[in-house]
């Protein structure tokens, strides 16, 4: 049975839904109903208006009596009425009937109206009718009409009841299952959100353990450095500068960390609210190398760019920035001393590097160091993950989210990425950005 508001709210979402659905089919069905009954009616006056036509004379048969018969001249002069007391040559001109109009665009019409002539109301029906050879008569149009009382309009306008009773019984047993089993669908359903809630939230706790254990650790450094100069003023000059370096290298570290994470939770939480620029890649990738040029002297990491100047995409700033500025440090972090740096990018129209789906950036950037294990290969775009730390040069490490934000930069701009060690040695990342979003 339905018991709780979340089924409740299931059961009348559905129910409603197979309401609206009920309501749209039972008024198809009766309006193809109606037209059927139509086109029959219009098939039976047609059968008499053959027999009509088919004569020599411009009198109907008796047995077409009880129906008006009107024969026309294509040019709408009245032939013959046989419902009408006027002479035919006194009628006025049948040619603005709707379907005597119709009849001679297409051969055929109907129309409902009232007739001024006799002061009733007639469904009509006209044909146009070619030279026969068989008979005398000229090309003419001959119409019937058939007095249109209550019956007929109750024939024409309603449809059998039967389909509508059928959808009503089979939406109150839809219905009725729905009540019974609402119960248990909505426990289902309960359980799928509060999976997927602590799985949520599980995530997010693992990702706030991680990112105070990250602050944790520069925050305590500089805090220990700092209490050892101030509690011991009588250090030597040089100790001294030497702890402001480390505490000011932790502050670095403690300043890369926020922005990380600020990166982090802006591609993932709101990506829609991100700005988008036509960009110029090569302006970007130039400013990187700029802003590290001092870390990249100290690292001796020579830059090799093949990268066309022209070349633009829509993108986010921030975001491209970021991809190239995390590749490069984590070639100065892990790759060793005196290695070179290579980005290497090609546009491929309809060609896509991970799909055929459009225009696409291929770019392969890679290092001639170190690389990495094979197992850890497919971890290291992991948040906080690090193949080993004892590998940085000064000791200082990374923050342990730059490759997972290359990742999530890269998927903003509708590519993917992946990661391989170099035949010759080193690491290289194969990537593909759209050109437009």
């Amino acid at each position: 049975m339905v018991s709780d508001a979340s089924t409740r709210r299931l059961f009348w979402r559905y129910a409603g839904l197979f309401a609206v659905f009920a309501v749209v089919l039972i008024g198809f069905q009766w309006e193809r109903e109606r037209t059927f009954r139509r086109e029959m009616l219009e098939a039976r006056l047609e059968g008499y208006a053959d027999v009509i036509a088919a004569q020599d004379s411009l009198a109907p048969p008796h047995t077409t009596t009880a129906l008006r018969t009107t024969v026309l001249a294509l040019d709408g002069r009245v032939l013959y009425d046989s419902k009408s007391e006027l002479l035919p040559d006194t009628m006025q001109s049948h040619l603005q009937r709707p379907e005597v109009q119709q009849a001679l665009l297409r051969g055929y019409g109907y129309d409902i109206r009232h007739s001024v002539t006799t002061g009733e109301d007639f469904f009509y029906y006209a044909k146009r009718y070619a030279p026969s050879a068989n008979h005398r008569h000229v090309a003419r149009i001959v119409r019937v009409a058939l007095p249109y009382n209550a019956n007929v309009s109750r024939n024409l306008h309603t449809a059998s009841n039967v389909f509508f009773w059928f959808v009503i019984l089979v939406f109150a047993g839809i219905s009725l299952m729905l009540v019974y089993t609402g119960g248990s669908v909505g426990h289902t359903v309960r359980l799928i959100r509060n999976k997927e809630k602590q799985r949520t939230q599980e995530v997010k706790r693992q990702i706030s353990t991680n990112i105070a254990h990250e602050l944790r650790t520069p925050v305590a450094a500089i805090r220990g450095y700092l209490e050892t100069i101030s509690e011991n003023p009588g250090l030597p000059e040089e100790r001294k500068q030497h702890f402001i370096g480390r505490a000011l290298m932790q502050a670095e570290r403690l300043t890369d960390l926020i922005r990380d994470v600020s990166i982090i939770s802006k591609t993932e939480a709101a990506p829609s609210l991100l700005p988008r620029e036509n960009l110029r890649l090569a302006d970007i990738v130039r400013e990187v190398i700029e802003d590290l040029h001092n870390d990249l002297m100290r690292a001796e990491v020579r830059v090799s760019l093949d990268l066309p100047a022209e070349l633009t995409i829509c993108g986010n700033y921030t975001l491209l920035h970021a991809i190239f500025r995390n590749l490069l440090e984590n070639t100065m972090r892990y790759a060793g001393q005196g290695v070179e740096a290579c980005l290497i990018c090609r546009k491929e129209a309809g060609k896509a590097f991970f799909g055929e789906d459009g225009d696409r950036l291929v770019l392969t950037y890679y290092d001639t160091g170190k690389g990495v294990g094979k197992e850890h290969l497919e971890r290291i775009f992991e948040r906080f993950y690090r193949v080993d730390e004892g590998r940085t040069r000064d000791g200082r490490g990374g923050t342990g989210l730059g490759l997972s934000i290359v990742r999530n930069a890269v998927l903003f701009h509708g590519g993917d990425i992946t990661a391989r060690n170099r035949e010759g040695g080193g690491l290289q990342f194969d990537f593909s950005l759209k050109t437009s979003l």
